[in-house]
């Protein structure tokens, strides 16, 4: 059993951008993590014509949803049924703990097990302090008192013990099946969470977003306009890029050469006014 996976569930319409996700783990994964990836059974081969080069030098695994989650989970709607796979993937007993990525992100540089890890038995947690109302029905039915919090991030990590805990002390004990927490509120993310903050079977060792996110299409093209670049994410500490595929068209962040030229100018002439300010100043003073 592996002690840290990459995991990411996909389909057919998300291919394109899961070769950038892939290509970006292929140039930067650094200790050589594991990749899982999950599609329906019907897309498998092509996923792995497209995919597998047989150059990596991490193993990479393919399963399908069918391996993981049953036929009424399946019929949901395909964002519902995302959050059976990614939740359920512990029941496949092939690791410990297990990163979570979307197929629209990818990494812009080095990336190490000890970004996800505090120590082999101990994941950072992404947590930012955020209310809302899905969110706060978590903590309300768990009855977690204290502030708010939001964990649904990308590059979360989840720990097959934890989930084993979930599946015996709230769903086996209630009665329950995952399908009837979705109910209550249907992020997957969010459970695992607020469960933590309840049972907190581990010290928390909180970490902020790893990603520089894109969720909608002003917020990419704002960046563009003030001229940020990728060397710009990584002296922030991002590890990647994550654009939304649902709001934001481009696949990829590149700045156009008229933005950086633009840019560059301004910064130069805003250098030489500066200069020149100073040097009027000191010669008024000097006549004063």
């Amino acid at each position: 059993m592996h002690n840290l996976v990459l995991f990411c569930k996909s389909y057919i319409k998300d291919l394109d951008r899961l070769k950038i996700l892939k290509e970006s783990i292929d140039k930067f994964n650094a200790d050589n993590i594991p990749f899982v990836i999950v599609c329906p059974k019907r897309d498998i081969e092509i996923f792995k014509s497209a995919l597998i080069t047989h150059n990596e030098k991490y193993e990479i695994i393919l399963l399908t949803d069918e391996e993981i989650i049953n036929k009424e989970e399946q019929e949901t709607p395909g964002w519902i049924s995302q959050q059976f796979v990614k939740i359920k993937f512990y029941q496949k007993n092939l690791c410990n703990f297990y990163v979570i990525l979307d197929s629209d992100l990818y990494f812009i540089q080095n990336f190490y097990i000890k970004d996800f890890m505090y120590d082999e038995n101990t994941p950072y947690t992404s947590i930012i302090e955020e209310k809302k109302e899905e969110y706060l029905r978590i903590q309300n039915y768990l009855k977690r008192y204290g502030k708010p919090y939001s964990f649904v991030c990308q590059g979360q990590v989840f720990s097959r013990n934890l989930l084993l805990d979930i599946e015996e002390n709230l769903l086996k004990k209630n009665n329950l099946e995952f399908k009837d927490l979705f109910k209550i509120s249907p992020y997957e993310m969010q459970w695992y969470g607020e469960y933590y903050m309840k049972s907190m079977p581990y010290k928390l060792y909180p970490t902020s977003n790893l990603f520089r996110h894109f969720w909608f299409q002003n917020q990419y093209n704002d960046a563009i306009r003030k001229g940020c670049t990728q060397n710009n994410f990584i002296e922030q500490g991002f590890l990647g890029i994550h654009i939304q595929n649902g709001w934001v068209k481009q696949k990829t962040y590149k700045v156009p050469l008229y933005y950086l030229f633009i840019n560059t100018l301004f910064k130069q002439l805003r250098r030489y006014f500066k200069k020149l300010y100073n040097f009027l100043r000191k010669i008024y003073q000097k006549m004063r």
